[in-house]
């Protein structure tokens, strides 16, 4: 698989569906039957991959979200991480 950069733009996949309990999320791969669960800054990311903004402008939010504008670059390095994961998992598609 293609390493995911800053600038790459990922959207939630259409075989994907989401259920949101108490701030995480739970998320459920269609074509499998997989179901993998997100923390709330997890879900956060998932809920705002709409394939408009990349992982950087997105991660530059969610510090700003959270209150650690100081920590963006640490956040796109999780944010990455996390993206790959549901790329690999083929949960998340690039636009």
């Amino acid at each position: 698989m293609t390493k995911i950069t800053a600038d790459a733009i990922y959207q939630r996949s259409p075989s994907a569906t989401y259920q949101t309990v108490a701030g995480e999320a739970i998320v459920i791969d269609l074509n499998t039957g997989s179901y993998f669960s997100l923390n709330e800054t997890g879900t956060w990311l998932w809920e705002h991959l709409d394939g408009q903004r990349s992982v950087a402008e997105l991660a530059r939010e969610l510090a700003e979200v959270c209150g650690v504008p100081e920590q963006a670059a640490t956040v796109q390095e999780d944010a990455l991480e996390l993206v790959s994961n549901l790329a690999r998992e083929t949960l998340v598609v690039s636009r």
